[in-house]
This record gives structure tokens, C-alpha cells and sequence, in this order.
């Protein structure tokens, strides 16, 4: 049924019936996958930062993407506006902090989970905690640099850990 209202453009119909989806069928993880993206299509900040949680719970860290955390940590500190239900971004801070307190605290070896994390702290004053997160974000992001083959992806890895210590060197 949400697929024929996404069809047809009725996204918060979609929205709707892909929530009550996820009521009936919390452990299925294909659901959330849908409820995230037409949580997406509408700005819908609340409805992506569950379904993202729910993807931890589940261990299911690879769908997590960088894209999806970046998206949603630009829009909450930058205090975006036009988002779902007339919403700004800064009305989610309490719920992506508390997912990101989630997320690292059952998959701490993804650099980009504690650069977006750092981030979101460093924009509410929680200096010590950001930088706290920016050394965890390091060693994580040193840690894949080792596991590398790809020469490719070894110097984009190596960028990132020198763009990583830049960020500590300005603190």
C-alpha cells in the first residue's frame, strides 16, 4: 500500500502506512529501509533519526550510511527550516544526540559515526565530549587506514585521518 501512495505522490500517506509496517514488524529491517527513505522525501528528521536507531538496535550498522548522518546532522545544526510538519532542525538535537549515544556506544570502529558526533556536540557547547569524540574518530579512522588494500581508498582513508587530526590541531 505504500508503494501505490509513493507512486502516486502521496508521500505522508506512504509515511503512514509504512509506520504502522514498522509497528507490526519491528525486527524487519527491509522496513525501515522504506520508512527511511520516504522519511527522507518529506524532511521528515524524527521519522529518519527512528529508523536509523532502529538500524542499531538491530546491528545493522552497514545502513547506516555517511550520506544519511551528514544529511541529518547539517540539517539539526544548522537549524534548517521547511522540514516535516513545519519543523526546524534544531528541535531534533535531543533525539540525534541521544542516537549517536546509541550508535557509539554499539559500533565504535566507523569514523564518520563520531565525526558527526563531534560535530553535533561541538555545536551544543560540549566541547570536552567533541573532543573526546574527535580522538575516538582517529583512532577508528587509523585503524581502517591499516586494513586497506586498495590504493585508491588508502589515500582517501589517509586524507581523512589528516583532515581528522587538522580538526584536533585547531582545538
Amino acid at each position: 500500500l505504500a508503494a501505490v501512495h509513493s507512486a502516486t505522490g502521496s508521500a505522508k500517506e506512504a509515511r503512514n502506512c509504512m509506520l504502522e509496517a514498522t509497528k507490526r514488524a519491528r525486527n524487519n529491517w527491509r522496513m525501515w529501509e522504506s520508512f527511511l527513505s520516504i522519511c527522507l522525501q518529506l524532511r521528515d528528521v524524527a521519522g529518519a533519526i527512528s529508523a536509523l536507531r532502529r538500524f542499531a538496535e538491530l546491528d545493522k550498522f552497514s545502513l547506516i550510511t555517511e550520506k544519511v548522518l551528514g544529511l541529518l546532522t547539517a540539517t539539526v545544526v544548522g537549524d534548517r527550516d521547511g522540514l516535516y510538519e513545519g519543523r526546524t532542525g534544531k528541535a531534533f538535537i535531543r533525539q540525534l544526540d541521544s542516537f549517536f549515544t546509541l550508535l557509539t556506544s554499539k559500533h565504535t570502529s566507523e569514523p564518520c559515526f563520531w565525526y558527526f558526533y563531534a560535530e553535533l556536540q561541538e555545536h551544543q557547547g560540549q566541547w570536552v565530549k567533541s573532543l573526546e569524540s574527535r580522538f575516538k574518530q582517529a583512532r577508528a579512522a587509523q585503524s581502517k587506514l591499516w586494513e586497506e588494500n586498495d590504493p585508491e581508498r588508502f589515500v582517501t582513508r589517509l586524507e581523512d585521518l589528516c583532515e581528522c587530526f587538522a580538526s584536533l590541531d585547531r582545538v
